[in-house]
């Protein structure tokens, strides 16, 4: 199937890179990155995008490989840093790399990414929409930081309400989806009226993917989801379900979310009283509703855009379709 093949050209030009990654004590922990795996969701959007606008043509998906992995590449180097930021112990059930290595070891591979990312990125300067490119990854670079900068101010405050933790996430997770899907679009030059329903299905899509994480995160029926479970709690941060349940707990229940919000977190022994908890009140259930909500939408605009240009029969189309169901479906 194409999305498999795509999937693999990816995977096997983010671990070519590592050529650029140099001296040797940048390589291994690039490579250690890499190799540690990913859903790779940002760069396959990018390129099915890419050649569902392109239909007309027979575009080769390998032309357009470099321009959307300089997205995930950027995404990676988030990641790094983030990890120090929260001092996160894993990163797919692994060690990250600054407990592997240590944490100038993982700065300065993150900034090393971002070096690497803008190099790719500067080898589609001859596309005609290629300053309108740029702009929207700069942009996507700054407002990506403004999200983690929310993120991390969220941990010191107990005012934090659910229109915060979505404009937060909107900032740090949607922003990229948008990005990748939008790069996609100009680099094969598509009209402003699909462009703006593109990236409300990204928007969409993005916001779906990590309240669902968020999720996830808690109740993940899988063993290979791609962090310990209760990690979040573990670190304070503000989910919605956390937000929901410091808003409408009562009593001694009460009083163990404001434990959480004092001590900006929780131990290990902690995490399953708040799941309980977040259970009892139902919170659950009302993340999954909103989450299936933002796909749904989604849905709705990708349908909009492949009827608007009748692509009900394109290959490209059907693969997005696949890509949706299968994010809406995973449960790790």
């Amino acid at each position: 199937m194409p999305t498999e093949k795509i999937l693999s050209q990816i995977n096997k030009s983010l671990i070519d890179y590592k050529a650029d990654f140099l001296p040797k004590s940048m390589t291994q922990p690039y490579k250690y990155f890499i190799e540690n795996g990913g859903k790779r969701v940002r760069p396959l959007l990018s390129i099915l995008t890419t050649l569902l606008t392109n239909y007309h043509t027979n575009t080769d998906y390998n032309t357009y490989i470099d321009l959307a992995n300089s997205i995930e590449l950027m995404h990676t180097f988030t990641l790094l840093h983030d990890d120090i930021m929260d001092d996160s112990p894993l990163r797919r059930g692994k060690p990250t790399v600054h407990i592997k290595w240590d944490n100038s070891t993982a700065i300065l591979l993150g900034d090393m990414m971002i070096g690497v990312a803008y190099k790719k990125l500067s080898k589609y300067s001859h596309l005609k929409k290629f300053n309108e490119i740029l702009t929207v990854y700069n942009d996507a670079l700054i407002i990506v930081c403004h999200g983690q900068a929310l993120d991390i101010d969220y941990n010191y405050r107990n005012d934090i309400y659910e229109n915060d933790y979505m404009d937060m996430i909107d900032k740090k997770t949607a922003n990229l989806l948008k990005a990748s899907i939008q790069i996609g679009a100009l680099a094969s030059n598509v009209n402003s009226d699909n462009y703006q329903i593109l990236s409300d299905f990204a928007t969409n899509l993005g916001l779906a993917f990590q309240i669902q994480d968020d999720y996830l995160d808690l109740f993940a029926k899988g063993k290979d989801f791609g962090k310990s479970l209760g990690q979040d709690l573990i670190e304070g941060k503000k989910t919605l379900m956390i937000i929901k349940l410091n808003e409408i707990a009562k009593g001694n229940d009460k009083s163990i979310i404001d434990d959480y919000y004092k001590n900006n977190g929780c131990n290990q022994d902690g995490v399953q009283v708040l799941i309980n908890l977040i259970s009892k009140y139902d919170i659950d259930n009302y993340v999954k509703n909103i989450f299936t909500t933002f796909y749904q939408k989604a849905e709705q605009n990708l349908e909009i855009f492949i009827n608007n240009n009748n692509l009900q029969n394109n290959i490209y189309s059907t693969e997005l379709k696949k890509l949706l169901t299968k994010m809406i479906n995973r449960n790790n």
